[in-house]
């Protein structure tokens, strides 16, 4: 991903901030920019305007697309599976907190590699991030374990929508149309995901230093317990 420096729109007292904030590349502007909310988040913390914070979003992402091709492409995927097997190494000792996801034919995971099961079938994956799910017995919750990384400025989100019928908007057509959906089970495991896990990035540009920052705040907030 380019350097954040190859965009033309920002001033320069706003690109000090932006940097000083971790933005380093015009990747992770993309990352912390993608909604209303971040976008006005970041322009808080570095005094600008959402509209600014737009106009250097929509240029990150053509000089973004500008320069990627087919082996751009395939580094992409790589380094993003590099970035998971490096955080589910180094956070191997926090599994008596959490759990962490497995591959489609994946039983378990070792440093050697992962365990598949008789299908025959393995599963190489372009990791979206890195779901940590906190156990029944952690001494917290997903709630402050999120605030406190929230509060390290390590971005983290929920597991996609969670489970979908507890959101607003389902619950109210439910309320409108009693017939508009069908739900099969109780939806336990999905309330296991939005109420247990998260995930946190394995976005490309992150280097070896961002990666060690998150685990080293991992295993701060681990051992306040």
């Amino acid at each position: 991903m380019p350097p954040i420096t190859e965009l033309t729109r920002i001033e320069p007292v706003l690109l000090s901030r932006l940097e000083h904030q971790g933005v380093f590349t015009t990747g992770i502007l993309l990352e912390v920019s993608e909604t209303p909310t971040r976008r006005q988040n970041l322009a808080d913390q570095v005094a600008a305007t959402t509209n600014d914070v737009l106009a250097w979003r929509d240029e990150a992402l053509m000089l973004n697309l500008a320069g990627f091709g087919e082996d751009e492409h395939q580094l992409f995927i790589q380094a993003r599976i590099d970035n998971w097997e490096y955080l589910r190494r180094a956070f191997d000792s926090q599994s008596e907190f959490f759990e962490f996801m497995l591959p489609t034919h994946a039983k378990a995971w070792s440093p050697d590699g992962f365990t598949w099961d008789n299908s025959g079938h393995k599963t190489l994956c372009s990791w979206f991030g890195f779901m940590l799910r906190v156990k029944e017995t952690a001494p917290f919750t997903k709630f402050q374990f999120a605030r406190y990384l929230d509060d390290k400025k390590i971005y983290n989100r929920m597991i996609f929508g969670g489970n979908l019928v507890r959101q607003p908007m389902f619950m109210q057509l439910k309320k409108d149309r009693i017939d508009a959906y069908r739900v099969v089970g109780d939806l336990s495991g999905a309330d296991l995901i939005m109420n247990q896990s998260l995930w946190i990035g394995v976005y490309p540009g992150l280097t070896r230093e961002m990666l060690d920052y998150m685990v080293e705040t991992v295993a701060d907030f681990v051992k306040q317990f």
